[in-house]
């Protein structure tokens, strides 16, 4: 119980420990502790791999299983079999589409990656999201970028993300504006190119990272930019 730092352990009463299975992370440090040797750690399931075929290239992703957490393990095999897949194809960018936070399955996506774009908003949520994302790309010695999607929303929060990259020495790469059609249209399962002030935007964006991104390209292998 004192060693398992989420709590997941209680001692409810004479029936022996029990361990609540929403609050475990599967650490395993409570079977390295038992002086008795009575935990045994099972393998978990959380989700299924697999390679589809889109009209831009091969699209390497999961599928979760009900109730299932993201896994670093899982995401790290996502990693493997997109690396595998480039190298197959000759493909010079495995783009990576990370999850949110600074959790397991964020430093399984970006560990190793070459570019971190991260994106945010101009809010007091995005903001505070943005400063740990930058502290975790710092840890990780990663060299970030940053790009403001909705930027026309709230001038005072943009230029405080201004203030932000400043201090920390990150390229802002550029700002997209809020457009009610993007939702809609991603909802159709469409990608939003039609709108010309958006996809403009985003073209240039995309233009000054892939730049970047082939100016350092070792040629035997595919980079990595996690998104």
């Amino acid at each position: 119980m004192t060693h398992c730092r989420f709590g997941a352990i209680s001692l409810p009463g004479k029936a022996g420990a029990t361990v609540d299975p929403l609050s475990c992370e599967g650490c395993g440090v409570c079977r390295m502790v038992c002086p008795v040797g009575a935990v045994t750690m099972r393998p978990n399931r959380a989700g299924a791999w697999m390679v589809r075929e889109t009209t831009t290239g091969p699209l390497v992703h999961a599928r979760l299983g009900i109730a299932q957490d993201n896994s670093g393990k899982l995401v790290a095999r996502v990693r493997e079999v997109a690396r595998d897949e480039a190298r197959n194809r000759a493909s010079e960018l495995v783009l990576i589409d990370g999850p949110p936070g600074i959790g397991c399955p964020v430093h399984a996506a970006v560990t190793g990656a070459d570019l971190l774009l991260a994106v945010t908003e101009p809010t007091p949520s995005g903001l505070h999201d943005l400063e740990r994302v930058l502290q975790l790309a710092q840890m990780f010695q990663l060299q970030a970028k940053v790009l403001i999607n909705k930027a026309d929303l709230s001038e005072r929060y943009v230029e405080r993300v201004h203030g932000l990259t400043r201090k920390a020495q990150v390229q802002l790469v550029g700002c997209l504006p809020f457009d009610p059609r993007v939702p809609k249209l991603l909802a159709q399962g469409t990608v939003p190119l039609s709108l010309p002030a958006w996809a403009e935007g985003l073209r240039a964006v995309w233009l000054r990272i892939h730049a970047h991104l082939l100016e350092a390209r070792r040629p035997e292998e595919a980079r990595d930019a996690f998104l």
